[in-house]
């Protein structure tokens, strides 16, 4: 599950970054539960993975040395020290259910999703199956 993005943001310079400033990204439209989310019925379609290349560079979880915040999805790609965490989650991912996105602000957001993103990727895939999350519902997920 997603950390919640909500809280006091920290500015993502800091040395020792407990939080991070997830608007820096475009994720100011709130918080959501995944599990909510996975139990909404949509429908399935594909999309190009080059949708979603800009999570690509985004920090979403903590270094297997505890720095919050420090893994993006291309440091797994690239099997960066410390990312050995995220790597096995990817390897272990089950890439047949599709990524949960939403449309916001002119680009795509993963709601649920990013490790299957990167396995795609290492894959060599060009498309990837998602679900695309209604902006009108978002108040269901909450």
């Amino acid at each position: 599950m997603h950390a919640p993005f909500e809280g006091p943001p920290s500015p993502l310079h800091m040395k020792d970054v407990e939080t991070i400033h997830w608007e820096q990204y475009g994720f100011n439209f709130g918080s959501w539960d995944e599990k909510k989310v996975w139990a909404i019925e949509l429908p399935v379609t594909k999309m190009p993975v080059s949708d979603f290349d800009w999570h690509l560079d985004v920090p979403y979880w903590d270094s297997i040395d505890g720095k919050k915040f420090s893994v993006t999805p291309r440091d797994v790609l690239t099997r960066k020290s410390g990312t050995e965490k995220e790597q096995e989650r990817v390897k272990n991912i089950n890439t047949n259910y599709p990524i949960d996105v939403l449309f916001h602000e002119g680009k795509w957001f993963i709601l649920d999703g990013v490790h299957r993103l990167i396995r795609i990727l290492q894959e060599g895939q060009g498309s990837i199956s998602v679900r695309v999350f209604p902006n009108e519902r978002f108040h269901e997920i909450r």
